[in-house]
């Protein structure tokens, strides 16, 4: 109840709210940040070939271990003919394995499938002669009578990936500019 005496103001609660200028102030804010941001958020060149690396690494090492447990049929990865990409096929060299997950064919592009991220990687050299493939064999070493090396490279960067011969072990370079 109102006292004769109390302001109809008073009576009321008082409901703030924030002026139209201090909401675009907070929205600019936002904004500034979230520009500042967005390049980290995506990869650069030096962490998408980092992580190319990686991948071709690990393709390596399955299809090294595949040859091992398979020693009646090697498997051997081969470089596509644009160095885009790569597939791990049995030993006759043309039929892709299939991917134990995904149950399709075993090829990597880069920029597609499970190399999305990594549109700007390419194989840039490699020395596994033509065709353009790396066998091993039962106890996981190469066909090849020397360390096979492949170069990938993004934008400026570039690494360097070396198959030592007689184990079939992979080594990664440093990530480096030309």
């Amino acid at each position: 109840m109102l006292r004769a005496t109390q302001s109809p103001r008073s009576a009321r609660s008082v409901i703030r709210a924030f002026t139209l200028v201090e909401l675009l102030l907070v929205i600019t804010i936002i904004g500034v940040i979230m520009g500042m941001a967005a390049p980290m958020l995506r990869g650069s060149d030096a962490s998408r070939i980092r992580d190319a690396a990686r991948l071709l690494a690990a393709d390596l090492d399955l299809a090294r271990s595949e040859s091992i447990a398979h020693f009646d049929d090697p498997r051997r990865l081969v470089i596509d003919d644009d160095n885009l990409g790569y597939h791990i096929t049995f030993g006759d060299g043309s039929t892709p394995i299939t991917d134990a997950i995904t149950k399709t064919p075993y090829t990597v592009r880069f920029g597609t499938g499970r190399a999305a991220e990594l549109a700007s990687v390419s194989i840039a050299s490699h020395n596994l002669g033509s065709p353009p493939q790396i066998e091993f064999g039962i106890y996981g070493q190469t066909n090849l009578p020397a360390d096979a090396t492949i170069t990938l490279a993004a934008g400026d960067y570039r690494i360097t990936l070396t198959i030592d011969a007689g184990s079939g072990d992979i080594y990664l370079g440093q990530v480096s500019k030309p």
